[in-house]
């Protein structure tokens, strides 16, 4: 698998280089390799492709991690994950409740979580189903951008849960069961795995 990205698909954090630029892929254990510094697959110099950022990776920085941050909007309901520390700084300021660190993403993997935001509810959705992202940007919301990356290796699960009550913050995502279990008792629906977080 061969790897490259726009500048707005990169999540916060990961390793990017501007003027010496690298094409990933992996290689037979999984692991991203560059095929060559410059160059992309085809052997053209990536200069010639306008707005393409190439990530670069050391053997070492493939197992790189990002802190997720959870943040609780009070007046909304609303929680929010960012890998941006300086997005979580300013979500505080304007009086989001800072709920810590809510899981471990890898900072570069295979699968990308899409950001969504919709304008009408005020509300972001969270999800690696590129299908789903579709339908919800043909349905008026607004793609923002990827938001982080799932554990390949599938470590820790995220549980997605659904409040069919609510007009904004309608879905939480958790790595505690004990959290699941509790919010489908009070009412919430269970929506399976999300995605995965680092072990």
């Amino acid at each position: 698998m061969k790897f490259g990205g726009s500048e707005e698909d990169a999540a916060p954090g990961a390793p990017r280089t501007s003027e010496r630029r690298a094409v990933l892929e992996t290689d037979k254990d999984g692991k991203w390799k560059a095929v060559a510094a410059g160059y992309d697959a085809d052997g053209i110099a990536d200069d010639s492709k306008k707005g393409i950022v190439f990530y670069e990776l050391d053997e070492a920085a493939g197992a790189a991690a990002v802190s997720m941050y959870r943040l609780y909007n009070p007046n909304s309901s609303e929680h929010f994950y960012t890998a941006d520390q300086n997005e979580q700084k300013y979500l505080v300021k304007a009086g989001w409740k800072d709920e810590g660190i809510g899981w471990t993403a890898p900072t570069l993997s295979k699968t990308p979580v899409y950001r969504l935001y919709n304008k009408n509810a005020g509300d972001h959705h969270y999800t690696m189903d590129e299908k789903e992202k579709d339908e919800l940007v043909k349905a008026g919301w607004t793609y923002e951008k990827i938001g982080w990356y799932s554990d390949d290796a599938k470590g820790t699960p995220l549980y997605r849960q659904y409040n069919p009550n609510a007009k904004a913050g309608s879905h939480n995502y958790t790595i505690d069961k004990k959290e699941t279990d509790y919010l489908v008792k009070a009412g919430w629906k269970a929506e399976g795995i999300s995605w995965y977080g680092l072990k």
